[in-house]
């Protein structure tokens, strides 16, 4: 019989990351991603599961608000988990992450212009 996956196999959401250097609203995304990242049951969320959360939790302009953008490597982040958990989007190369995010997160939503704007704005 197989263990049973453990949770400590990957690591959660910016576990390394010293929050005592974050604004709030900053460390408050970081807790906010954790928190849905995995299910009740510890399992990981995965694919269109884990986009559906993430998009009923952050409207584009509250994930693309200035604060957060202040700190890359939050939607640098963000975008590396999505795609190791097979959440299918689109990746341009010579865009930048946060680009590639906002181009790719609400596609199903229909906010995707909405979420590019608050970027270049």
């Amino acid at each position: 019989m197989a263990p049973p996956p453990s949770i400590e196999s990957d690591p959660i959401f910016l576990h390394a990351i010293d929050q005592d250097h974050l604004t709030d609203l900053q460390s408050d995304f970081i807790l906010r991603i954790r928190a849905v990242e995995r299910d009740d049951g510890g399992e990981q969320r995965k694919g269109e599961e884990l986009r559906n959360k993430i998009v009923d939790m952050y409207t584009p302009s509250m994930l693309f608000f200035p604060e957060l953008l202040r700190h890359p490597a939050l939607h640098q982040s963000l975008l590396t988990l999505l795609l190791k958990r097979k959440v299918s989007m689109p990746i341009d190369a010579t865009q930048r992450s946060v680009i590639n995010l906002a181009q790719g997160l609400f596609v199903d939503s229909g906010a995707t212009s909405v979420a590019v704007r608050f970027v270049h704005d």
